[in-house]
């Protein structure tokens, strides 16, 4: 069994291949991607010969969301993106880079102690505006 179907087993879901696929595809991912990125990804078939519908990939990733597999991020360029998650419950801040619009998660993890007494989170969204490295050359 692979690492990565024993990843989705732990988590409650069934390793399907097409669920398989595009975990493998988050992974090897060095930013965060939109839903458009992975299904374009798919359709110019580098990662399956048989590309899944529009519906699938949303309800793929959707249910990697819900079991701490990958995160959402919001990062103000109007597309939702997704990232791997690194830990579980992982809260860290995000780089997006105003040039290119690429956004990185930042290994630097953020202390939830630090909230008033009697605060409960309900979401959080943290996003550093910046220029990435290679745009920085430019």
């Amino acid at each position: 069994m692979s690492k990565n179907s024993e990843l989705l087993i732990n988590k409650g879901i069934r390793p399907t291949k097409m669920r398989l696929v595009i975990l493998q595809f988050f992974m090897l991912q060095d930013t965060a991607v939109g839903l458009q990125s992975i299904r374009a990804a798919f359709l110019k078939k580098r990662f399956s010969k048989k590309p899944a519908n529009k519906t699938t990939f949303y309800r793929i990733v959707k249910k990697f969301e819900e079991k701490g597999i990958v995160h959402q991020i919001d990062d103000g360029s109007g597309t939702i993106k997704f990232a791997i998650s690194k830990k579980e419950n992982d809260v860290h801040m995000h780089l997006h880079c105003i040039n290119c619009k690429t956004t990185k998660c930042l290994e630097n993890q953020i202390s939830k102690e630090n909230l008033p007494r009697g605060y409960e989170i309900a979401e959080i969204n943290m996003v550093i505006k910046g220029f990435c490295e290679n745009c920085q050359k430019k």
